[in-house]
């Protein structure tokens, strides 16, 4: 625990984002990205895949992804299936 405190602290120092399900910087921590369409996703500290429900991460990669713009021709994904491609569609990144 003191750790994570530690790397959120040097993380927010150095200007890192922050998972929008962990609330973890994402400095020095394994990410995913979630699909919220065929061609997009939003960052997820890997952590969460394995901590949460797969319904609170859909939630928040819903909610998340309305703040991004649309592109034309490439619907959103509805919540369900955002659920469903957790965690077999998620693409593992390498840590910051």
């Amino acid at each position: 625990m003191k750790t994570r405190v530690l790397k959120n602290l040097v993380g927010d120092v150095l200007g890192y984002a922050r998972c929008p399900v962990t609330r973890d910087t994402y400095w020095n921590t394994n990410i995913v990205s979630v699909p919220y369409s065929k061609s997009c996703g939003v960052l997820v500290s890997a952590r969460a895949l394995k901590e949460v429900p797969r319904e609170k991460i859909a939630k928040a990669v819903f909610d998340k992804s309305r703040e991004f713009p649309v592109k034309p021709f490439i619907p959103r994904f509805s919540l369900e299936e955002i659920t469903n491609a957790i965690p077999e569609g998620c693409m593992n990144l390498p840590a910051s």
